[in-house]
């Protein structure tokens, strides 16, 4: 599917990953791996209207990281608030979804920051708020 991202997402090369898509309005859980014991790096992430955007629209809450040494992988879990993608610019032309986006950078101890991945954060729309309890046990 073509973006008007389309020629940041090819920059990203082999780092792009795009999120599966989000409800706005329900909170998202993710976990991300990275080899080698890297626990004492940073890692941060954002969501952003375009990759050029000043400002984030929302910005992961990261979990402490977690190293496995049979695996040599280090493991973070990280999540965005029901709150948050609720938040999320709204669609605008009534396809029912909004194409954001987003990346992870990591700094190691003392080093410079790095992208580790990035890609489109796609937002799909609800019929049905959240939490709605309109219907329940209405229908049968």
């Amino acid at each position: 599917m073509a973006t008007q991202y389309d020629t940041w997402l090819k920059t990203l090369g082999p780092l792009r990953a795009d999120m599966p898509m989000t409800v706005r309005g329900l909170a998202i859980t993710h976990t991300i791996t990275y080899p080698g014991n890297v626990t004492t790096a940073t890692l941060t992430g954002s969501v952003k209207a375009s990759p050029d955007a000043t400002s984030e629209l929302a910005v992961f809450t990261v979990g402490a990281p977690s190293f496995n040494a049979g695996t040599n992988l280090t493991t973070w879990a990280v999540s965005l608030t029901g709150a948050q993608t609720g938040a999320l610019p709204a669609d605008a032309d009534g396809d029912g979804r909004v194409d954001l986006v987003y990346d992870f950078i990591l700094t190691l101890s003392g080093g410079t920051p790095q992208r580790i991945f990035g890609g489109l954060f796609p937002v799909s729309g609800f019929v049905t708020e959240p939490g709605d309890d309109l219907w329940k046990g209405r229908v049968s």
